[in-house]
This record gives C-alpha cells, structure tokens and sequence, in this order.
C-alpha cells in the first residue's frame, strides 16, 4: 500500500518556489558543496537550471586536461556546445600568468569570469571579469588582495602601481585594505569628515574599491559607524570587513552588515 500525501502547493507553484530557492547563489553552492561528482553528473538530465550549476561546479572540480579529452571523444555536437553554454565562471585550477587566461574564455561564449588560485593568503582570488560592449570585448582585472594602503591624516594616501604584466588595453581594479591611523588624541569633526572625503576619493575612482577598512585612530566610534552604513547603502563604500583597533584593549572586529 502507497501513500500520497497532500502537498500544501499546487504543482506549479512548487516549481516555481523550486526554481525560485535553487537560483539563490548560497543556496546553491551550499548544496554543490556536499554532493558527490556522480551525484552531481546526474543533475545534467534534469531541469536547464540544475544542468548550468552542475557544468559550473564539474569545470571547477576537474582538471582541464582531463576535461580536454573528455569534450575531444564527445562527438555530439549539440551536447558539446550546450555544455560550453552553460559555463559562467571559469575557476583555473594552476598557476598562469594573467595574460595567458584570455585564452580560456574561448570555448564559452557565455562565461564572465575567470579565477585563478590564491597565490597568498587571501580569500579574494585575482580575477578577469569580460564583458560584450557593442560587439567587443572588453577585459578588466582584478588582482588579488595582497596591498594595505596606510593612511596619515596629515600626509597623503599610499596607493599601489599597477602590476606589471597586465595589458594596458584591461580595465584595472584594485582591491584594498585601508588602514587609518593617527597618534592617540581626540579628532576634531573636521578630521572625521576628511577620513570619509578621503576614502570617498580612492572609491570613487574606477581603479580602486575599499573592500576592508581599519581603523586605529580614537574617534566617536557610534559617529563613524554610522558614516559608514550610510555611505555602505548607497554604494559609494562596499565593506566587507570593518576593524577598529582601541589603544587601550584587543583589537575588535566588526562585520559590516549589507
């Protein structure tokens, strides 16, 4: 004897609901994370959505040479190319330099990205992002993070040259850790203001992004941090990280929430 038992959704809208969950990217690789290769291989024979999540994750987890021979013997045609199409992230599995990763593009036409392995400790790889403008690619890279700019307020920024090697005709992105720093003493309003000017300057510009920021200067810390939600809500200032260093404890770490 079988039983059925009722589902609260029609059809349809679990589908929907289906789709809707499985398309959340932390979800998703939440549940890539923990399924066997073979497990993994069987979501091609399923829906368009699983099938691009599962050729994503098998171009991650397999050696390019071995995935080489596999699309030499496939003879389909139509499955070869579909499997080409489906591909949006391309995570390189050696080290090469930035300038040999153009090449990796080629196969897939659909495919926006291209990450390397982290060469330092850093959980932000160096990447090549492409995009189509007007029938013509247009290439920028970011490398990893590997730079702290240290900031004075009463002496100008640091900023790093571009990495030789990169092609000029790439756009360029740099990401950083910006340190502020200044002697142990009350800051006047005017200097709280500069710290925001001056960080608004490096992240306004195209070749530059804040992406963590240290604090190691005696402030109105509830003012501070609420200049910097601010300006995180309108993206002029994406943190992933926010450290304030108290010159009279431990360092304490604070996540900035998005």
């Amino acid at each position: 004897m079988s039983i059925t038992v009722p589902s609260l959704l029609p059809p349809s809208n679990l589908g929907r609901l289906h789709e809707m969950v499985w398309s959340i990217p932390n979800i998703r690789s939440e549940i890539m994370l923990y399924l066997p290769n073979r497990d993994i291989i069987s979501l091609l024979t399923t829906s368009k959505i699983h099938f691009h999540s599962a050729v994503e994750k098998l171009y991650e987890v397999f050696p390019y040479k071995e995935y080489e021979n596999i699309l030499t013997r496939c003879k389909d045609k139509t499955r070869k190319q579909a499997y080409w199409n489906a591909v949006r992230t391309i995570k390189l599995n050696r080290t090469l330099p930035p300038t040999k990763w153009v090449r990796y593009f080629g196969p897939f036409p659909n495919a926006t990205c291209i990450q390397a392995p982290p060469m330092y400790v850093s959980t932000n790889p160096a990447m090549i992002f492409r995009t189509n403008e007007q029938g013509h690619y247009r290439f920028v890279f970011q490398p990893e993070e590997s730079f702290k700019g240290e900031w004075q307020l009463t002496q100008g920024s640091v900023i790093p040259e571009r990495i030789i090697g990169t092609p000029s005709a790439w756009g360029y992105r740099q990401p950083l850790t910006i340190m502020l720093s200044h002697p142990p003493s009350t800051l006047s309003p005017k200097n709280e203001s500069n710290i925001m000017t001056n960080l608004l300057k490096i992240n306004e510009s195209p070749e530059y992004f804040v992406r963590s920021l240290e604090l190691h200067v005696e402030v109105d810390r509830p003012a501070i941090f609420q200049a910097l939600q601010q300006l995180h809500s309108t993206d002029k200032l994406r943190l992933q990280c926010l450290k304030v260093s108290d010159f009279n404890a431990e360092t304490t770490g604070l996540a900035l929430q998005s």
